[in-house]
């Protein structure tokens, strides 16, 4: 029976499998190594390659937000944060907003970070607990962006009545934007008006 070969972007370290990998140069302001590690949770070779592709998309998602937070643009920060939430198979939520919460949600992102060994100061921190506040945005960012916040309504639907159901935001919000000029709309706000 033949040995499985290790690719060379893995390492197997105290009996765990963990990701090597070299850090691009385009995260040289934000990571001081030449080389990161993180671990793939498992003994087994078969399992540590199957994570691999996830773990490393977390990794570029933390370098992506870290990248972000050093950017002016609050935009790309959040945007980049709201990602690597995602990439946790969570929402992003803002501190506010976890605040009235179920304690439930709080203790499951909590937990994942704990799991993942990720540090209070880590992005994944920062995205899972709600350390960036979203940016104002206009109405018609709000429009576009309403299939991203809201993608259990379009799920499921043909192309049409997806386009259809994406219409009703995004033709107000253009008409609005002619009459008034762009006008800036927070997602609270918007939040609070589906309320009542």
């Amino acid at each position: 029976m033949s040995k499985k070969k290790v690719p060379s972007n893995m390492a197997l370290r105290n009996g765990t499998w963990h990701l090597r990998m070299m850090v691009p140069a385009r995260y040289k302001l934000v990571e001081n190594k030449t080389e990161l590690h993180r671990t793939l949770g498992t003994r087994d070779l078969n399992e540590a390659i199957a994570r691999f592709g996830v773990v490393k998309r977390q990794l570029i998602l933390e370098l992506d937000a870290r990248l972000a937070g050093n950017r002016p643009r609050s935009a790309d920060r959040c945007e980049a944060i709201a990602e690597l939430s995602a990439s946790r198979n969570f929402s992003y939520r803002t501190a506010e907003e976890l605040q009235s919460s179920d304690p439930a949600e709080i203790m499951d992102r909590v937990l994942d970070l704990i799991e993942s060994k990720d540090s209070p100061h880590s992005a994944a921190a920062t995205a899972l607990l709600g350390g960036v506040e979203r940016p104002s945005l206009t109405l018609v960012q709000v429009a576009d962006k309403m299939p991203e916040w809201f993608p259990e309504k379009i799920k499921n639907k043909a192309a049409k009545a997806e386009k259809t159901w994406k219409s009703q935001w995004t033709r107000p919000a253009h008409n609005v934007k002619e009459l008034l000029g762009g006008t800036l709309f927070s997602r609270r706000l918007l939040a609070q008006k589906q309320l009542h």
